[in-house]
């Protein structure tokens, strides 16, 4: 008895627009201009979708490669692993293995001020603000961290 009336109550739920609850509410959808599902990181790159704000429009750009060297410094420990499961000679385990976290984002850092990618980016412009919105998404091949750190 208890199944059908979970059953009249969901599909009365359903039937009633519980699908548009967003437009009910009042909530407005907001566009990225990126679309963040197609950049999940795996164990052979890694990305970084971040945010450069700023008045003009050249630091709102310098500013999101420093927001990505942080947020790939913040993977350092996955992408360590990744670099050294890929490593056949093992030479990266040997050198960069048994560091603790800090020196390992470290190294990850500079290996992606270096290496990264730029993927797709937009460019915003609030004239209110006087702000420029730089969205990016870098990406950082685990084979360039192995070349940098000395593996095969």
């Amino acid at each position: 008895m208890k199944t059908i009336y979970i059953i009249l109550i969901s599909i009365l739920f359903v039937s009633c627009g519980a699908k548009n609850i967003h437009k009910m509410s009042g909530d407005k959808r907001i566009e990225t201009g990126i679309e963040s599902r197609k950049y999940q990181d795996n164990d052979n790159e890694y990305y970084a979708i971040v945010l450069g704000e700023h008045g003009d429009e050249g630091e709102a750009r310098r500013l999101s490669v420093v927001n990505a060297s942080i947020e790939f410094a913040t993977k350092a420990e996955a992408m360590v692993n990744s670099a050294v499961k890929q490593d056949a000679s093992q030479s990266i385990n040997n050198k960069v293995g048994q560091l603790d976290i800090e020196a390992k984002r470290t190294i990850i850092t500079k290996a992606a001020t270096n290496n990264m990618t730029l993927v797709e980016d937009a460019l915003y412009y609030n004239e209110d603000q006087r702000i420029y919105k730089y969205r990016a998404v870098y990406k950082l091949d685990i084979e360039k961290i192995v070349k940098t750190l000395g593996g095969n």
